[in-house]
């Protein structure tokens, strides 16, 4: 008997996969085959955690959280299956809890009978159902934190959180037993609070590859995808209505770019995308630049960077000093400034043998040693000791 994992995650942007709804006839799937269709489109981390858990020989079932189709069909599926007692009993003073740890927003949210109250009532049900022994939430899932204490007198609650906390909501470190974090300076943190704590990095998965390998086309010249506008993102935005000025630029993202602040980027806007539909467009990208938001303190921790490196297109990535931490010197091609970002993007256009044999160079390597099934192992190794310790657990073959 293996130890049983509870994947949490979320897909974003969720008007993206709304869309794709409405292009697909995905209401007749099964629970089982929307799920496999989702992890399909390669949305974030998709199944590259929890498929690679299962290599491992642990149980993991995914849940997405966000989308609606998806907490519907978890839903019915539940509606019949055997409940058990998995919860901890609801005594006067964890119900008094529950209700003060509860904000006003969620309140209002479960007396109008939500959709944030039918995806905590299945999510509820299936653990009853599944009885996971650990659940591993990817945030921002939009679950309040509290809600998991409901587990942790018999599952061990783990955190992975990006570099920035304020995008989850409610979100309170304490009311996790573990938590993966993408920077150094978060894990210092949560050790100083007394709670065990690893650093996380993403990886690359050799089906993305594949799946990529026939599309050669390079129909743009220089792209990037993902959020801009907000204060957080105001350096970056910065530097891509310069790069809008100067270069055929495009853009895919949230449309929160105010025309007449971002003038030039404004216009090279080309609508929402994610997965694998976005992976495409980086594969079809002479060059993409990577950027960070401003919280991440000159750190690289986004997804995008490997993401981008997964397809085999040439990255451009701002200077961090963890990126020497990471990968072989000199492999990488990185920027300081808009005048350095600008210089490597001409001559990276003009010399295209040069381009390609770098984007190749980088690809190969970060294959061979960012792989996620080497990563995961790493981590289930992690979430197999705490867990142990957690319950005071022996090691035996029941949990290997």
């Amino acid at each position: 008997m293996s130890l049983k994992v509870l994947y949490v995650d979320a897909v974003y942007p969720p008007e993206w996969l709304q869309q794709k709804q409405k292009e697909s006839n995905l209401d007749q799937l099964s629970l089982h085959d929307y799920r496999n269709w989702i992890m399909n489109q390669r949305v974030y981390l998709s199944d590259y955690i929890s498929s690679n858990l299962r290599n491992s020989g642990i149980d993991c079932e995914e849940i997405i959280v966000n989308d609606k189709l998806f907490i519907k069909k978890l839903s019915l599926y539940v509606k019949h299956k055997p409940v058990n007692s998995f919860e901890k009993s609801k005594t006067f003073k964890n119900k008094l809890r529950s209700i003060l740890d509860i904000s006003l927003l969620d309140l209002y949210y479960y007396i109008k009978g939500s959709f944030q109250q039918k995806r905590d009532n299945a999510i509820r049900k299936f653990c009853n159902y599944f009885q996971p022994d650990i659940i591993f939430v990817r945030e921002p899932t939009g679950v309040n934190t509290s809600f998991w204490n409901l587990y942790r007198h018999r599952s061990l609650i783990v955190a992975l959180i990006g570099s920035n906390t304020s995008h989850p909501q409610s979100w309170l470190s304490h009311n996790f037993d573990v938590i993966f974090s993408l920077t150094k300076e978060y894990n210092d943190f949560f050790k100083v609070q007394g709670i065990p704590s690893f650093i996380f990095s993403f990886g690359v998965d050799e089906r993305v590859y594949r799946e990529l390998s026939n599309v050669s086309e390079k129909k743009y010249d220089v792209t990037f995808v993902g959020l801009l506008g907000s204060g957080v993102q105001s350096e970056k935005s910065r530097l891509m209505e310069e790069l809008a000025k100067n270069f055929n630029f495009r853009w895919w993202g949230p449309t929160n770019v105010e025309a007449l602040v971002f003038p030039e980027l404004f216009k090279c806007y080309h609508g929402v995308t994610s997965g694998i539909e976005m992976l495409q467009i980086y594969r079809q990208s002479k060059i993409v630049v990577n950027d960070y938001v401003n919280t991440s303190n000159g750190v690289a921790v986004n997804l995008r960077l490997y993401e981008v490196i997964n397809t085999g297109s040439f990255l451009l990535t701002r200077y961090a000093e963890n990126l020497s931490d990471i990968f072989p010197a000199g492999m990488l091609h990185t920027y300081k400034d808009a005048e350095e970002c600008k210089t490597s993007i001409r001559y990276f256009l003009a010399n295209e043998k040069d381009r390609e044999t770098a984007a190749k160079n980088v690809t190969d390597w970060a294959l061979e040693n960012l792989a996620y099934k080497n990563k995961v192992l790493h981590i289930s190794e992690i979430l197999k000791q705490q867990y142990y310790y957690r319950f005071n657990k022996k090691i035996t073959n029941k949990y290997i």
